[in-house]
């Protein structure tokens, strides 16, 4: 996202993108995408509004048209990208296309995350409206963005409590 102003940010890392139940989609190819539309808020009377500005910068994570998409082990799709920033008062839409043969969207599926701080979060979409549907779940690890230890403690963050805790994942 080259250029683009942020204020708050997160990282949003794509941990998995896996087709849990249907037919393999990507015999033909096929795309991943994640959009993250600007927004700005104002407050009135005490109640936040938001406004989501267009167009949203998209950032492909896997395209391949004409061939089979990498299909790792247990249905899962080997991306080529993984990390995107993210506004933390934002949204992450994750946009899954596939193609025909002769490269048209065949199907396609969207799911929208609302971004954390620091935590996991999953959604589950169905491509297109055949039967039997594809069952796509898509899998995103948050994490502040963080410059130095200052902006740790100004945030309320006691860096040696994130650290013990970073260490306890396995990280």
């Amino acid at each position: 996202m080259h250029g683009a102003n942020f204020h708050e940010t997160v990282q949003a890392t794509i941990l998995g993108v896996c087709v849990k139940n249907g037919p393999w989609p990507f015999d033909y190819g096929g795309k991943v995408a994640c959009l993250s539309p600007p927004r700005t808020y104002k407050v009135t009377d005490g109640k936040v509004f938001y406004t989501t500005h267009a167009p949203s910068m998209e950032v492909v994570m896997l395209a391949s048209r004409g061939r089979t998409m990498p299909k790792g082990s247990y249905g899962y799709l080997r991306l080529s990208r993984h990390v995107v920033s993210v506004e933390l008062e934002g949204s992450l839409n994750v946009v899954i296309q596939a193609y025909s043969e002769s490269g048209d969207i065949t199907a396609q599926g969207e799911v929208c995350f609302t971004p954390k701080a620091c935590n996991i979060s999953q959604e589950t979409c169905f491509l297109g409206d055949r039967d039997p549907k594809v069952e796509v779940e898509i899998t995103v690890a948050w994490s502040l963005l963080v410059s130095n230890r200052r902006h740790l403690m100004m945030n309320g963050m006691d860096f040696d409590e994130l650290k013990e805790a970073v260490s306890g994942m396995g990280v």
